[in-house]
């Protein structure tokens, strides 16, 4: 549907005149339903949205295919949210929506509407819709609010960030029935609308306090309700792409996220949809950001710094195939239009300020052109000295006495085992959980070890028992802010999640701090499960580190929650290597080089033969001597002529 609809704005200059059923079937006839994947197509205007707040404000100044309400105000007139809108059973205050869709219509672009926000009527206002009549009246307002805004819509998301409050406490189940109702009285009210799928929102966020496995975990097992009922529940994915925090300590001492860590939570995203059965569906983020962290009311967006993580976040995203992406963010330094009054990268005194300056940049690459290698990391010297298929690796039991009742550990190794040379096993809570080696061997080309673990957590704390498994004890010496990327492949080989509370990767600091980020395994292919992130070493004095993976299961202190489950862990990877580089290939038919150095550098890069210019995120244009360039933590765009 996102193709017949792009088809259908190609045959008329008016985006809003598109309810002619002409349109419709000749767009149909002459494109597939299932939407290219961005990585092979030319990145169209289209990708870019932006979070509306104030449509009648001030109109963002960068290149957007539409915008997107959420949070979304008129002064004077409301808002349009659902809760806004429908103040009682059949009464609906449009007044806010009017004016917001007639300011959209002014500056040409169509809308993204998300819903959600149940009214206190419908439930009391508690976020959640338990009973058949309070989900009618849900659908309901759908029905009236698409069809009558029907013109001006381009998307629907059925609903924002379900994974938890403060937008809704009733489980992933009920939101895939609910998303399972929701398509056909959308596609009924507008028959043209792309519908997104139910957003979770990614990495560790401040306002739901949630770690990311638990978020996938919601985004999992609504997807499998969506999969079990047999009936389209969406055109498009969608997840809300926020990265998981990690400590990156910065030139000017300002705590930032690491926007590189969007890599892994859109290869989460994708892993865990495959395995689920959804192959074809495009990928969207229709909520995102990083540029400084959101927990942080007072840093500026207008800094060097803030400009080149959302410059090197936006060219990730971009280059991971994901077919749209919002703009936002929140807190007091918000780029959204929003309750501060200010835009993306728009101060309303002065203008475009850094960030915005490097966005709207970072548009003049994209737009027109592809990637014809998507933008990757430059690894370095791998610190990490044993593969996991070493030959002293042997079939047993590494660590645990625990013998639990019924069938949790039956079929388990007998005997001891050992793990590769120079891995161990730390942090063991033996009354608890038994790990073993399982097997090892090779696949995909790369060496892999099954670890089983298997169990009932009895501790006194949820999630507090965690059994490591170190990858290398002399792993090697860090000194303060030196950048660290630890990673590994993993794969679910046998048993479930269930039970499981967080798995995750560690960069410990021996005596001093860690670093960690959880990521939701699955069953999706070993050599696309690369789990990996970046992080910067804190202590002040040099320290040995400890690379390794965490286990935690999951603990009830009513019920004993017996866990088994064996995971494949591939390429385990400890190195400082912080530069990374993609091929972007324009409309004229010419290879340009999108570059940095995410630890900040200043670091030599070599460019290709023939290659004399480079441009900043400031549109400034550089010549190049003697085939190198100093690489910074912002991007670069290398060109063989100056582009102007």
């Amino acid at each position: 549907m996102r193709a017949i609809r792009r088809c259908c704005d190609r045959l008329t200059s008016n985006p809003f005149v598109r309810n002619a059923l002409a349109f419709l079937l000749l767009c149909a006839a002459s494109v597939s339903l299932v939407a290219p994947a961005r990585a092979q197509a030319p990145i169209p205007q289209s990708f870019f949205v932006e979070n509306i707040a104030f449509p009648t404000t001030n109109a963002p100044p960068l290149a957007l295919g539409s915008w997107r309400f959420w949070n979304t105000y008129v002064s004077g007139s409301g808002a349009v949210s659902w809760a806004s809108v429908n103040t009682a059973a059949g009464v609906y205050a449009t007044t806010g929506f009017d004016a917001a869709a007639l300011a959209a219509k002014a500056n040409n672009v169509p809308i993204l509407y998300t819903l959600g926000n149940v009214p206190a009527w419908v439930n009391g206002g508690t976020q959640s819709l338990p009973t058949t009549a309070e989900q009618q009246e849900f659908y309901t307002f759908v029905s009236y609010i698409v069809a009558r805004e029907c013109p001006v819509l381009g998307e629907v998301e059925e609903f924002n960030e379900f994974n938890g409050a403060p937008w809704w406490v009733g489980g992933p189940a009920a939101m895939a029935t609910i998303a399972e109702n929701l398509y056909p009285l959308i596609k009924a009210a507008c028959p043209w609308v792309t519908v997104l799928s139910p957003s979770i929102t990614s990495g560790t966020n401040a306002t739901l306090g949630a770690v990311e496995i638990n978020n996938f975990y919601s985004w999992d097992q609504m997807l499998q309700g969506c999969a079990a009922s047999g009936l389209p529940c969406f055109d498009v994915l969608n997840v809300h792409g926020y990265v998981p925090q990690v400590y990156m300590t910065v030139a000017d001492n300002t705590v930032v996220n690491a926007p590189e860590n969007i890599v892994d939570v859109i290869d989460n995203a994708k892993g865990v949809a495959v395995q689920d059965g959804f192959t074809a569906q495009p990928l969207d983020i229709a909520e995102g950001f990083a540029g400084i962290s959101p927990t942080d009311t007072t840093t500026s967006m207008d800094t060097p710094v803030a400009a080149a993580n959302a410059a090197r976040y936006l060219a990730l995203i971009a280059s991971a195939g994901i077919s749209q992406f919002s703009y936002f963010t929140y807190g007091t330094n918000n780029i959204s239009l929003n309750s501060s009054g200010s835009s993306l990268g728009l101060s309303p005194v002065n203008g475009l300020d850094f960030t915005g300056r490097a966005l709207k940049v970072m548009e003049s690459w994209l737009i027109g052109s592809r990637f014809a290698s998507p933008i990757s990391r430059i690894p370095g010297a791998n610190i990490v000295r044993t593969a996991p298929n070493d030959p002293s690796a042997r079939a047993g039991l590494v660590s645990g006495t625990f013998a639990p009742t019924g069938s949790v550990c039956n079929g388990a190794p007998t005997g001891s085992g050992s793990l590769p040379t120079d891995w161990a096993a730390g942090n063991q809570h033996a009354t608890m959980m038994n790990v073993y080696v399982v097997d090892t061997g090779t696949a995909s080309g790369l060496p892999y070890i099954d670890i089983r673990y298997c169990g009932i957590d009895q501790t006194a704390g949820s999630g507090t028992t965690n059994n490591s498994l170190v990858f290398d004890t002399g792993a090697g010496t860090s000194t303060q802010n030196q950048a660290w990327v630890i990673g590994v492949n993993a794969q679910i080989v046998a048993g479930t999640l269930s039970c499981v509370y967080d798995t995750d990767l560690t960069l410990s600091e021996v005596g001093g701090d860690q670093s960690n980020i959880s990521y939701y395994l699955n069953t999706g292919p070993l050599l696309a499960n690369a789990f990996q992130f970046r992080t910067y070493q804190q202590s002040s004095a040099p320290t040995t580190i400890s690379p390794r993976f965490s286990f935690k299961p999951y603990y009830n202190s009513t019920t004993p929650c017996p866990f088994d489950i064996t995971i494949r862990l591939a390429n385990p990877d400890t190195d400082t290597g912080t530069r990374w580089d993609g091929a972007l290939l324009g409309a004229d038919g010419n290879i340009r080089y999108i570059v940095w150095d995410a630890a900040g550098g200043p670091s030599n890069y070599t460019v290709p033969a023939g290659y004399n210019y480079y441009q900043d995120v400031r549109g400034y244009e550089h010549p190049i001597s003697g085939g190198i360039v100093q690489l910074t933590n912002s991007p670069i765009l290398i060109e063989q002529a100056a582009s102007h």
